[in-house]
C-alpha cells in the first residue's frame, strides 16, 4: 500500500492539469484508507489493547470510504474546483501541484482521519505505560511521524498555508523504524537462541555421562525422563 501511494504521488507530481492531476488524488485517497486499516489491525495485533469494536468500527468506515472512492464520480468526493497550488522551494526549484478541491466525503474523511490517529496514538502511549516500554517506544515514534506527515497534507490540501507534501516520507520513516527495531529483535532473539543452544548441550553431555540414576516422574508416578546411567545401574 505504501509503495502504491507513492505511485500515486509521483503521478500527481507529473500531470499537467488538475483534470488529470484528480484521479491520481481519488486514488491516493483509496490507498490511504486501505493504509488505515492495515495499520489499524497491524496495531491490534501488535499491541493487545485496542477496542475490537473501535477497530471494526473504523474499518468498516475505510471499507465505505474506499467503495465511495470508487464509485462516486461528483461533487461529493472531488469537485471541479481546480486548486493549483505552487510550492518555491530554495536555490529557485517550484513544485506545482495540479489538484481539485476535495467534496464533502473527502473532507469528512480527513476529519474521521484526525480522531484515527488520536485514538492510535493513545493505545500506543497505554502500550507503553503498562510496561512495554522497548516495544511501545517505536510505535509511538512511527505513529507521530505519520500524524505529522498527515496533518501537514491535509492543511496543505485545504489551503491553510503552503508548503511540500510528505505523508509518503512519513511512511518511508515508518517502515525505516519497524525495520530497524524488528530487525534489533531478530539479531537478539538469535543470540538469545544460540546461548540456549550452547546451555542445552553442556545439559545434554552432564545429562548423559551423570553417575548417578537422574529421573523424572508426574505426580501419578509415571517416569516421564530417566538418565542414561540407569542401564549401568539397573542392567536394564
Amino acid at each position: 500500500s505504501v509503495g502504491l501511494y507513492a505511485v500515486c504521488c509521483a503521478g500527481l507530481y507529473n500531470v499537467s492539469s488538475p483534470e488529470v492531476g484528480v484521479e491520481w488524488q481519488r486514488f491516493q485517497v483509496i490507498i490511504l484508507a486501505a493504509l488505515a486499516v492495515a495499520l489499524l489491525w497491524f496495531i491490534a495485533d501488535y499491541t493487545g489493547h485496542t477496542n475490537r469494536k473501535v477497530v471494526k468500527g473504523f474499518t468498516l468506515y475505510y471499507l465505505f470510504a474506499i467503495l465511495t472512492g470508487l464509485l462516486i464520480r461528483s461533487d461529493l468526493t472531488w469537485t471541479s474546483i481546480a486548486s493549483i497550488k505552487e510550492i518555491r522551494l530554495p536555490f529557485g526549484y517550484n513544485i506545482i501541484y495540479n489538484e481539485m478541491t476535495p467534496g464533502i466525503l473527502t473532507d469528512f474523511q480527513s476529519l474521521v482521519g484526525i480522531i484515527y490517529f488520536i485514538y492510535i496514538i493513545m493505545v500506543g502511549l497505554k502500550f507503553y505505560r503498562s510496561g512495554n516500554k522497548e516495544k511501545g517506544l517505536p510505535l509511538l515514534v512511527a505513529i507521530s511521524m505519520l500524524f505529522a506527515g498527515s496533518m501537514n497534507d491535509t492543511f496543505v490540501s485545504s489551503g491553510f498555508y503552503d508548503f511540500i507534501y510528505i505523508l509518503e516520507y512519513s511512511y518511508i520513516g515508518m517502515i525505516l523504524v519497524f525495520t530497524i527495531f524488528l530487525t534489533n529483535m531478530v539479531i537478539k532473539a538469535g543470540e538469545i537462541k544460540a546461548a540456549l543452544r550452547e546451555s542445552e548441550s553442556k545439559f545434554r553431555q552432564i545429562y548423559d555421562n551423570i553417575v548417578d540414576v537422574y529421573y523424572e516422574a508426574s505426580l501419578d508416578g509415571i517416569i516421564l525422563e530417566v538418565s542414561p546411567s540407569i542401564e549401568k545401574n539397573s542392567q536394564y
